[in-house]
């Protein structure tokens, strides 16, 4: 008991500090709280909200899909070399093979959804089969 009287006098002296006890009412009862999860949540509906109203549509890629982008330079480089890809095998009319794979499918339907000129882009380069 002393050693904390002693240590209250040192620390109000020294640092001008005072012991304090205080109640605050426990909103929650007691239980664990997800403020934090929440906020960023909040936060994370808000940012979807604004790229969807900017026209930017917000989803997964397939790993193959970027490893094929990274390789061309990025999103345009990659639609470009697909585009003209897409335009010669129209030309010289035979329709562009679809993908069998069911994730690049699944992306395929998800990407007819963009807008924008993106999304116009993307239904036309789809549409050219």
């Amino acid at each position: 008991m002393e050693d904390r009287r002693a240590e209250d006098r040192h620390l109000k002296a020294e640092h001008g500090l005072a012991r304090v006890a205080a109640w605050v009412r426990d909103g929650d009862g007691g239980r664990p709280t997800n403020a934090s999860r929440s906020a960023a949540a909040e936060r994370m509906a808000r940012c979807r909200a604004r790229k969807a109203a900017a026209g930017i549509v917000l989803f997964n890629v397939p790993v193959q899909i970027t490893e094929r982008v990274k390789l061309a330079g990025g999103w345009e480089a990659w639609i470009a070399q697909e585009r003209d890809a897409a335009i010669r095998a129209c030309q010289l009319g035979k329709p562009p093979e679809p993908p069998a794979d069911p994730e690049a499918l699944a992306l395929g339907r998800r990407a007819r959804q963009l807008r924008g000129w993106r999304g116009a882009l993307i239904r036309w380069l789809l549409s050219c089969g």
